[in-house]
């Protein structure tokens, strides 16, 4: 699964960018809003590499109309920091944020929401999952000094931005903090089906999950859903997604009557594959003898999905360890899948084969594959469970 993860880009200060801009010649001048107006309206379009291009040459034109030292050069850096960490040229980024800080703190003040934008940039920028520290200290600030708005939801926003940022970069143990700060003030603040609100509920769902908080993780993935809900044909990835997790959940939570509503719900509105991929995977469960012995093999399966995603009479059809043939069966029987549709109802699919490799050791090998390649099963004895997602300390695909 992929989570979602939206660009910093925004125009930092733009609205009182330009409040006192009337030094310098007509012409410099007159060049320099011309450029400007182009990074905005590049900004508006989501025209990302344009923008960048245009707040390079507004940043270099402000820095000579302005003076280095201006407060309106430090914006404008702040701006044009904001793409270059867009697009990962953080040496660059730290080039052009030098010394930006103390101007901003000059002319705005050391407790002022003004410093927030820059705050948030030099954390991007410097952030390092080996050596957080000074990172961790902007965004800290930004997050303290953003409460000082006169709206709750400007220091959601920008708690959520860092999050997103540390979670795309490595930093998913130092997001957590920052995910709370944000749902806490959207929950206040939203109606159940804004966005942003479902965004930060799918968060918070799969930290829960990654905790076995399982019920937690229920009642987050559900107020997710309110948000992400539509009735397009096909499904929206965000909600399949959301659906597929809920399945895993109340699986989770030995609650499979709840988990079939997401799994017509998914088989009514996606397309069939063949093969067919499970959306739940049951963990097998060893002997202590195959343990001991550190049994492995590879088990082939044939079975019918019913109306409603359950895995109906399993059978083996070749194995390379008949050792581990119950265990295969006693795992595929908890399966959960999205049945077919056909007409508008879901239907029992016949003859659908699944190859698990199965290995009782600490260690697991590579997982299984089906008839054609895909990967099925990594499954062990002991070490994490196959069936839970990452978090807290990753995301699955």
């Amino acid at each position: 699964m992929s989570y979602p993860i939206k660009s910093f880009t925004t125009i930092a200060l733009a609205s009182f960018l330009l409040a006192h801009a009337s030094t310098g010649n007509a012409d410099d001048n007159a060049e320099f809003q011309r450029v400007y107006q182009q990074y905005k309206q590049h900004m508006e379009a989501k025209e990302t590499s344009k923008a960048q291009d245009a707040a390079e040459q507004a940043y270099t034109l402000g820095s000579k109309l302005f003076g280095k030292r201006n407060v309106n050069t430090a914006n404008l850096a702040v701006n044009y920091a904001v793409l270059l960490n867009d697009s990962g040229d953080y040496r660059q980024s730290r080039r052009v944020l030098r010394g930006k800080l103390a101007v901003l703190e000059d002319h705005y003040g050391t407790d002022a929401i003004e410093l927030v934008p820059a705050l948030v940039q030099l954390g991007r920028m410097k952030f390092d999952p080996q050596r957080p520290r000074e990172a961790l200290e902007h965004f800290s600030r930004a997050s303290w000094l953003a409460g000082n708005h006169e709206s709750k939801l400007y220091r959601a926003e920008q708690c959520f931005d860092i999050a997103r940022d540390l979670l795309q970069r490595g930093g998913i143990r130092f997001a957590e903090q920052y995910i709370q700060s944000a749902h806490a003030i959207y929950a206040e603040e939203l109606q159940e089906n804004d966005l942003r609100l479902g965004l930060s509920s799918f968060h918070m769902a799969m930290w829960a999950a990654g905790r076995q908080q399982f019920e937690k993780a229920a009642e987050h993935f559900n107020g997710s859903l309110v948000a992400f809900e539509t009735d397009d044909d096909p499904m929206r990835q965000m909600e399949s997604t959301i659906r597929q997790r809920l399945v895993e959940t109340y699986e989770n939570m030995e609650q499979p009557e709840l988990a079939t509503e997401h799994c017509l719900a998914l088989g009514a509105r996606q397309p069939w594959s063949q093969p067919p991929r499970p959306i739940y995977r049951a963990r097998p469960v060893f002997s202590q003898e195959a343990i001991d012995d550190e049994l492995s093999g590879e088990v082939a399966l044939e079975f019918t999905i019913d109306e409603r995603g359950f895995v109906r009479n399993a059978a083996i059809t070749q194995s390379s360890e008949k050792a581990l043939n119950d265990v295969a069966i006693t795992m595929i029987r908890k399966y959960r899948y999205a049945p077919r549709f056909e007409e508008g109802r879901p239907v029992a699919t016949d003859g659908v084969e699944y190859v698990a490799t199965l290995s009782a050791e600490a260690r697991s090998r590579p997982g299984a594959r089906d008839r054609r390649g895909r990967r099925g099963d990594s499954s062990r004895a002991r070490g994490r469970d196959p069936r839970q997602n990452d978090y807290p300390g990753g995301v699955d695909d």
